[in-house]
């Protein structure tokens, strides 16, 4: 049944619980190496949101539509937040590339994060999506473990399961769902929600990227350079611990920023002198008459790089009205925008 792995693509693809789109750190293991969050009511309530939305319901496969006419959820109404962390590998698309006697094609080959939960705010409508799973007795299963009841269904592409556990309300008509393809994993972030494993709540802030206030995106990875080892990156990412990206919109002026740790003072300064040289050499090659092209170069003359210290920051200030330019100059064409 489609519905199955549409819902595992809409969770999987994201004590006491402050019912909102915020970013709670309760519900976060604190052993997370990489964790994203997406506010989805401060998305959907921005100028950003708005055209950023409208570029992906213009699209011939709006993948907003496909997913609430496949299970029911409408990610704009019925997803409040997702919260996406695991203790293992992030997720990464990597490219394919497959030669068959004189054809060679060319895509993209997404790898799951390893030991991934996601942690979505939703509405009551998750209840009717459970009861319709559990429908299907082939591959439905309830399980309990140590007294958490625990859903889990069987993927019918492949021999994966998925497990997805509902904490319970009352008098609410919000509802935190956790989801993963690993029941350990998901039995972890349970105990993370019932108190009994730490949270990043638990943490000095000092020691972890947090989201700023009304960040609508959040993004987090710890020990960058050990992925860059396992990815053959470049040797700027080997000098990179951590990195984090918050994006958020205030008064109608978008605001992005990147930090990210270097191993030294003096490699924190040498990488952003080569990501500057790089991106200048970028903005010379390309076309001034290609619409991509100049959204491409707007954006790199309004970035702003410092570094203190170790600390390496990227900031990009923008009205609203601007970026909904870029992003639809961009939409045009396959290589920056929302048309991917």
């Amino acid at each position: 049944m489609k519905h199955l792995t549409a819902l595992t693509t809409a969770l999987l693809s994201t004590a006491s619980v402050a019912w909102a789109g915020a970013f709670n750190p309760d519900t976060v293991s604190v052993e997370a190496r990489w964790v994203v969050h997406l506010d989805v009511e401060a998305l959907t309530s921005s100028e950003f949101g708005a055209c950023l939305i409208k570029g992906l319901q213009s699209q011939e496969e709006n993948p907003l539509g496909q997913i609430e006419a496949q299970i029911g959820i409408n990610p704009l109404k019925d997803v409040y937040s997702l919260t996406a962390y695991g203790t293992g590998e992030p997720p990464a698309k990597g490219v394919s590339i497959e030669v068959t006697g004189e054809e060679v094609s060319i895509g993209a080959v997404a790898r799951p994060g390893e030991n991934t939960v996601v942690v979505a705010v939703m509405s009551d409508a998750i209840d009717a999506l459970i009861q319709k799973v559990a429908a299907d007795e082939q591959r439905y299963e309830k399980i309990s473990r140590a007294g958490y009841t625990i859903h889990s269904w069987a993927d019918q592409d492949s021999d994966e399961r998925w497990y997805l556990y509902q904490q319970p309300t009352e008098n609410d008509a919000r509802r935190l769902v956790l989801a993963s393809d690993n029941s350990d994993a998901l039995f972890e972030g349970i105990r993370v929600l019932a108190g009994d494993a730490p949270s990043l709540a638990d943490v000095n802030r000092d020691d972890r990227q947090f989201p700023q206030p009304g960040s609508i995106l959040f993004a987090s990875v710890d020990d960058i350079g050990d992925l860059a080892d396992h990815a053959a990156a470049s040797e700027i990412l080997k000098r990179t611990k951590r990195l984090a990206v918050n994006l958020v919109e205030d008064q109608g002026t978008v605001h992005l920023n990147i930090s990210a740790d270097a191993d030294s003072p003096e490699a924190a300064t040498t990488i952003i002198q080569i990501i500057q040289g790089a991106l200048a050499m970028a903005t010379l090659v390309v076309d001034p008459n290609d619409d991509e092209a100049a959204a491409f170069t707007t954006l790199v003359r309004n970035l702003t790089f410092t570094a203190e210290g170790r600390r390496m920051s990227l900031e990009f200030q923008q009205p609203a009205e601007v970026i909904c330019q870029l992003l639809e100059a961009a939409g045009k064409g396959s290589r920056f925008g929302v048309g991917d």
